[in-house]
């Protein structure tokens, strides 16, 4: 919102202006996901040319004021603030030739409700009569004595007989919007049957992450090509494909564990097993990596009810019966005779767990840390290892100090 309509902070709580932000983001989401069905090829702007607003190719097409209210009770009646100055960042849009009328739509999404026979309530789509709501318009604009709006009557009355009626023909009132805390239904509403009824939080949280992170970037500068339709609507498809029976979302590709998590002094058991066969400080620290990444994913899915905690123990039995069977395999081809060959066996197994091990927990789920982490998790519960004799080395060193 311009500085022209933001509220002072001796008006309203800080609260309501921030979640005023909020409500103008996620009900930008909403109006894009509605507006990939009829104009795939629209863009979306936040404050450019208004609060939100769509165009083609750098054309605006629908310029849309969002106004959120903690008490959605409150009313528009004709000298409303919100209709008035509304309108005056219109009529100085359009007489700056940065929109043009008549062609652009002109749109309030508001929680408040319209009194009746309002000219707001004579903007809706029912029972329109933009004439009416004129002739209202500017009988208030002559009449009215709300000396904070007497600027904004003086502008509407300059302009011309025709002038006026374009611009009130190009406006549409939504009252009784969602609250930004009912935005949330709304917009899995409209994943309609894209993903299971049981997913649909979980995915449109994941969406979200996503468009307000576009969002950010938009208004930070780091983006300068708006958001478009097509560019959301292929992200919808790629979570789609995420959430499939086969597949699984993964949200840590990138996670950085805590600065104070990755150190060489961690007593971990799965840290331990690494240190008996002499991994590297980098090993390690890539190690500790993988285990937040999939110690964090796991516990999100469980929480989503993404999988169960039967297929999280069926998984693990797979990995635990994978490695069994490959550590079987190679020493029957590797003889022992000191610790040297021990270690040496230990890399060749922790290798294979890191690099060539193709157990997934579900086909198109195969981004390795999942694999990698869990062969880690494991290794803390001593269901795996790498060096031969783990079971023995680890219990002399537990043995020497408390595990935490």
């Amino acid at each position: 919102m311009r500085e022209s309509i933001v509220p002072k902070r001796d008006q309203f709580s800080a609260a309501e202006s921030a979640l005023g932000y909020l409500y103008q983001t996620r009900a930008a989401l909403l109006l894009a996901l509605k507006k990939t069905r009829d104009n795939p090829d629209a863009s979306v702007n936040i404050e450019k040319f208004d609060d939100i607003s769509f165009d083609n190719s750098g054309e605006p097409t629908e310029l849309i004021q969002t106004k959120h209210h903690l008490k959605k009770s409150g009313n528009l009646s004709n000298a409303s603030p919100d209709i008035w100055k509304t309108l005056r960042i219109w009529m100085e849009r359009w007489q700056a030739s940065e929109i043009s009328l008549p062609g652009a739509i002109l749109s309030i999404v508001t929680t408040a409700s319209t009194t009746s026979s309002s000219a707001a309530a004579l903007l809706c789509l029912e029972k329109r009569s933009p004439s009416d709501a004129k002739a209202q318009l500017e009988s208030t604009a002559r009449k009215s004595t709300n000396k904070a709006n007497a600027d904004i009557y003086e502008q509407f009355l300059g302009l011309s007989e025709d002038e006026r009626s374009i611009l009130v023909q190009s406006v549409y009132v939504f009252p009784n919007s969602p609250t930004i805390a009912d935005l949330g239904a709304e917009i899995e509403n409209e994943l309609g049957l894209s993903v299971r009824e049981k997913h649909k939080q979980p995915f449109r949280e994941r969406l979200e992450t996503w468009w307000f992170e576009q969002v950010i970037a938009l208004l930070s500068g780091k983006r300068s090509a708006p958001i478009g339709c097509r560019e959301l609507q292929e992200h919808v498809l790629d979570l789609i494909e995420q959430f499939k029976r086969d597949a699984l979302p993964l949200d840590y590709v990138l996670a950085e564990p805590p600065k104070d998590y990755v150190g060489l002094d961690d007593t971990r058991t799965f840290i331990k097993q690494l240190k008996l066969i002499a991994a590297s400080q980098k090993s390690i620290e890539y190690a500790l990596i993988d285990y937040y990444r999939a110690f964090e994913q796991r516990g999100r899915w469980v929480r989503e009810e993404l999988v169960l905690t039967n297929e999280l123990e069926s998984y693990e039995h797979r990995l635990v019966e994978e490695w069994d069977r490959y550590v079987n395999r190679v020493r029957e081809n590797f003889p022992i005779k000191n610790d040297g060959d021990s270690v040496k066996l230990g890399k060749l197994i922790y290798d294979w767990a890191q690099n060539d091990c193709k157990v997934y927990i579900r086909p198109n789920c195969q981004e390795p840390y999942v694999v990698r982490g869990s062969f880690h998790i494991l290794a803390d519960d001593q269901k795996v290892g790498w060096h031969p004799d783990f079971v023995v080395r680890l219990k002399n060193l537990l043995a020497g100090g408390a595990r935490p």
